[in-house]
């Protein structure tokens, strides 16, 4: 009889904790270097985007805009969830660590904001959609990975 490998400990479990890591490190540092640099609406054209200094007082486009509490609880709901299905056994195939790997990176990186600032630091600026930062790109990179995974690699249960 062979032991089932913990999640945490197997090689494809290091890359849900390491991938987080990464997206927080990642979306602190270039914050870091957007409010060092940059004032409060202050906007520096790069190409067809600009940096833009935003402070986001609310959810995903500025929904719940001063609600930092509830925005607060509802990301460590979320972070929860994240945790509890990393361990849960039909998510542990390489697609999910690495979705579940960038939401929990992205969860984390914008919580901090919340934490410290009572705002999310925005600056990528596409000019024809609300500012976002790193953290929201490895949220949005998560889910469409999830999605993918589970519309097209997940294993098919048949029902009786």
């Amino acid at each position: 009889m062979q032991a089932k490998v913990c999640p945490s400990t197997s090689k494809l479990g290091i890359l849900f904790p390491i991938l987080a890591l990464m997206v927080v490190i990642a979306d602190q540092a270039t914050k870091l270097l957007i409010t060092s640099n940059l004032i409060p609406g202050q906007s520096i054209p790069v190409g067809l985007v600009a940096i833009t200094y935003v402070r986001n007082s609310g959810a995903a486009f500025g929904v719940l805009a001063n609600q930092n509490m509830l925005i607060i609880f509802a990301v460590l709901v979320g972070v929860a969830a994240i945790i509890l299905y990393y361990a849960y056994p039909p998510f542990q195939s390489s697609w999910t660590r690495v979705s579940l790997g960038l939401l929990l990176g992205g969860a984390i990186g914008n919580l901090i904001d919340r934490l410290r600032f009572g705002f999310v630091v925005d600056f990528i600026d596409l000019r024809v959609w609300p500012v976002f930062n790193v953290a929201d790109s490895a949220i949005t990179t998560g889910i469409c990975v999830l999605a993918y995974y589970l519309l097209f690699k997940a294993p098919k249960t048949t029902r009786r």
